[in-house]
C-alpha cells in the first residue's frame, strides 16, 4: 500500500490502497482514523469534521431501495435459520450484518423504514405461523408490535451512527438490546425471538444468562455482526506519519469484541464445572394430548352455541382428564416414592378452589355444577390420599360475592392448586393465580375502563362469550418435600422478570425450582412447542434452578439449573402430541445468580446508554452532519 505525504497540518489525508483509495481518502466521513503529518504523533480524528454516515464511501454501488429491502430480508432469513427447527445458532452472530449494512447505506428515509419493517413482518410472521390457530387478530397485532421495534432500531442506529460516528461494533448492541428491552416491557410485552434465544442449546454461551439474562447474548451477536459491517464500510489501514497501520477504531472495536467473547466463553466454562448439588424432590410430570379445538373455553362455558358443540367440548376436556388420571395411576405405581406429580394447565374439568366447594354452602338446592365439582375434587384427591405424594393441578377457579338471593361470580382465574394427602374435604389451600394474562387469549382489554372499545374488540375474538380472566395479584411459593417452588403458568415462563420474582426476594433465593404448567393444545404439533421449551431453558439458567414442565400436547420434561435437558416425555424420539409421563429426582443448585439478585440491570444499562447517545447526538452542532441525513 502507498500514499502521499500530508500537505499541511490542517488536512491530514491517509494513504490510498489498491482497492480502498476512495474510502481511505474520506476516512473521517466514515468515522475512521486520521493520520498525523510527518513529525507529529498520530491522533484520532475529530468527529466534527463531517457527519456523513459510516459506509458513505463504500466502493460497491448502493443507491436504490431494492438493495435495502433485499439485504434486510436476508437478515430475516438468516435469523430464522438460527431458531427452531434448524437451530443453526452460530448464524445468530451474523444475522444482523446484512440489515446493518442496509441501514447505514439506505439512500433515503422511506427505504430505511420499508426494509427493516418488511423484514420484521416476514421474520415474526413466519416464526409465529402458529398463532392464528388461537387468534388471528392477536397474530396480526403481535407481528405489527414486534416489527415496530425493528423499524425503531433502524432509525435510531442510522441517526446515532451519523451523529456520533461510533463504529457499529459499539452502536449495534446498545441500540438492539434497548429495542429488545422495550419489546419485553412495553404494554404487556412479548419477549419471544430475542436474538440471544438462539443460543438455548449452546451450553457454554448460555451460562452468561445468569449475569445479564438473554440480553447479554443478544448484545454479543449484535456486536459480532457490527464488526463485520465495520470491516466492510470503514477504512482498515491508515497512514500514521510514515507508517501504515491498522485503523485504531477497528483495533479498539475488535479488541473489545474479543474480550466480550472471551468473557462469555470463559465464564461459561467456569459455570459448567461440576457443582455439588443438593438432593431435591422426586417429581413425576404427566403429559396429556388433547387439541384445544375440542376443549371448552372455561370450566363453565363452551365455545359454541349449539348443543352438539358444547357436548363435544366437554367430552374433550373429559378426555384430557381421563388421560391424566390413567397416566398418574401408572406413574405412581412405577414410582411410589414420588414426592410431587405435576399436571398441565387447566386440565381439571371443574372448579376446584375451596371457596367454590366450601361445605358451608350446603343446602337442599345445591346446583348440579357444585356437586359435580366436588366429585372431581374427590376423584383427584383419591390419587394421593393414601400416599406421601403431593399433586399440582391446573384449574380454573372462581371468586364469589354475596348477593341478595345467594352468591354470584366475582372473578375467574387461571390457577395452579396443590393437592396434599392431608387436605380436608374440598379444601386445598395452596393456590397461585396467573398474574400475566395473554391479551385476546385470556383477557380482552378495556372491559372496565372503556366498555365500548371492549365490545368492539370482542367482535374480533374467536368466541361469542365473555371468557376474560382476572389478573392474579401476588406471587405464591408452594412447598413439597421441604423444597419451595414457583409455578409460572403457560406463557409466564417467557416473562423473565416474573419468574425471577418467584425465585428471588430482596436479593435472596427463596425457591428451589420452578414448575411450568401449560396448555399448548392451541398449537399442537407446531414448532411453538420447541420455542416454548427454550424459554424455560433460559429461566433455569438465569435463576440457577431446575425447571419442571408439564404441558398438554408437549413438550414436558425436566431442565437442570445449567440449561441441560435431563428428561422429556417421549416415545421413539417423539416429544409432541403424545401422552405419557417422565420422572426425575431434582438436583437443587445451592448457587445464586447475579441476574436473580439484580434482574435486568444489563438491559437497563444499555437502554440508558442508548438514551445518552441520543442526547449526545442532539447537542452536537447541526452542521456536524451532512445534508443527506
Amino acid at each position: 500500500m502507498s500514499g502521499k505525504r500530508p500537505k499541511n497540518n490542517q488536512q491530514n489525508k491517509p494513504a490510498a490502497g489498491a482497492d480502498r483509495a476512495a474510502s481511505a481518502a474520506k476516512a473521517s466521513s466514515a468515522g475512521g482514523d486520521k493520520p498525523a503529518p510527518a513529525g507529529h504523533r498520530a491522533q484520532q480524528p475529530s468527529a466534527t469534521t463531517t457527519g456523513r454516515a459510516p459506509g458513505a464511501n463504500l466502493l460497491i454501488p448502493f443507491d436504490n431501495w431494492h438493495t435495502v429491502i433485499i439485504l434486510s430480508l436476508v437478515s430475516a432469513g438468516i435469523m430464522a435459520l438460527a431458531f427452531p427447527p434448524l437451530r443453526w445458532s452460530w448464524l445468530a452472530h451474523l444475522a444482523l450484518a446484512p440489515m446493518l449494512l442496509a441501514i447505514v447505506r439506505a439512500p433515503g428515509r422511506w427505504s430505511l423504514l420499508l426494509g427493516p419493517g418488511l423484514a420484521g413482518a416476514v421474520f415474526f410472521g413466519g416464526e409465529m405461523y402458529w398463532m392464528p390457530m388461537a387468534t388471528l387478530p392477536g397474530y396480526i397485532g403481535t407481528v405489527i408490535f414486534c416489527l415496530i421495534f425493528w423499524v425503531l432500531f433502524a432509525l435510531l442506529l442510522r441517526w446515532t451512527s451519523r451523529r456520533t460516528l461510533l463504529p457499529l461494533t459499539l452502536l449495534a448492541p446498545v441500540i438492539w438490546v434497548a429495542m429488545e428491552v422495550g419489546r419485553t416491557y412495553a404494554l404487556t410485552g412479548f419477549p419471544w425471538f430475542l436474538l440471544g434465544h438462539a443460543q438455548a442449546r449452546t451450553l457454554t454461551l448460555l451460562q452468561s444468562a445468569d449475569l445479564a439474562g438473554v440480553y447479554g447474548l443478544s448484545a454479543l451477536s449484535a456486536a459480532s455482526a457490527g464488526l463485520l459491517v465495520d470491516l466492510i464500510t470503514r477504512p482498515v489501514f491508515l497512514r500514521y506519519g510514515k507508517h501504515i497501520r491498522l485503523a485504531r477504531s477497528l483495533k479498539i472495536s475488535a479488541a473489545l469484541l474479543l474480550a466480550f467473547w472471551l468473557l462469555v466463553v470463559g465464564y461459561g466454562i467456569y459455570r459448567l464445572q461440576p457443582v455439588e448439588m443438593l438432593p431435591g424432590p422426586k417429581v413425576v410430570t404427566v403429559q396429556s394430548n388433547v387439541p384445544q379445538e375440542v376443549m371448552p373455553v372455561t370450566a363453565e362455558e363452551t365455545p359454541t352455541d349449539d348443543e352438539a358443540g358444547k357436548e363435544g367440548a366437554k367430552s374433550g376436556l373429559k378426555q384430557a382428564y381421563n388421560q391424566l388420571m390413567e397416566e398418574t395411576k401408572e406413574a405412581l405405581a412405577a414410582h411410589p416414592e414420588a414426592d410431587l406429580v405435576v399436571w398441565p394447565e387447566a386440565m381439571a374439568p371443574g372448579i376446584l378452589n375451596w371457596e367454590s366447594l366450601w361445605p358451608s354452602w350446603e343446602r337442599k338446592d345445591l346446583p348440579e355444577d357444585f356437586v359435580r365439582w366436588r366429585d372431581y375434587w374427590t376423584e383427584i384427591h383419591s390419587l394421593i390420599a393414601d400416599r406421601r405424594t403431593d399433586l399440582l393441578v391446573g384449574s380454573q377457579t372462581l371468586a364469589w360475592k354475596k348477593i341478595k338471593d345467594g352468591y354470584d361470580v366475582a372473578g375467574r382465574y387461571n390457577s395452579a392448586i396443590l393437592f396434599r394427602p392431608d387436605d380436608q374435604p374440598y379444601v386445598s389451600t395452596m393456590r397461585y393465580d396467573k398474574m400475566h394474562l395473554v391479551p385476546f387469549g385470556e383477557v380482552v382489554p378495556f372491559r372496565e375502563s372503556a366498555p365500548w372499545l371492549y365490545k368492539m374488540l370482542m367482535s374480533f375474538t374467536p368466541y361469542k362469550i365473555d371468557y376474560s380472566l382476572n389478573w392474579g395479584e401476588r406471587v405464591v411459593r408452594m412447598e413439597t418435600a421441604g423444597a419451595r417452588f414457583g409455578v409460572p403458568i403457560c406463557f409466564e415462563s417467557s416473562i423473565a422478570r416474573l419468574c425471577r420474582q418467584m425465585v428471588y426476594e430482596n436479593g435472596s433465593k427463596k425457591a428451589d425450582f420452578l414448575a411450568n404448567i401449560s396448555n399448548d393444545g392451541w398449537f399442537h404439533g407446531t414448532i411453538e412447542l420447541e420455542q416454548h421449551w427454550d424459554q424455560s431453558v433460559f429461566r433455569a439458567v438465569e435463576n440457577r434452578v431446575p425447571v419442571v414442565r408439564s404441558v398438554n400436547t408437549g413438550i414436558s420434561g425436566f431442565i437442570d439449573s445449567s440449561g441441560r435437558t435431563v428428561n422429556r416425555v417421549e416415545y421413539m424420539g417423539q416429544v409432541r402430541s403424545l401422552t405419557g409421563y417422565s420422572h426425575w429426582q431434582l438436583e437443587i443448585d445451592p448457587r445464586t445468580s447475579f441476574y436473580g439478585r439484580h434482574g435486568d440491570v444489563f438491559g437497563f444499562a444499555l437502554c440508558a446508554l442508548a438514551a445518552l447517545l441520543v442526547v449526545l447526538g442532539l447537542v452536537r452542532p447541526r452542521s456536524s452532519f451532512s445534508a443527506d441525513t
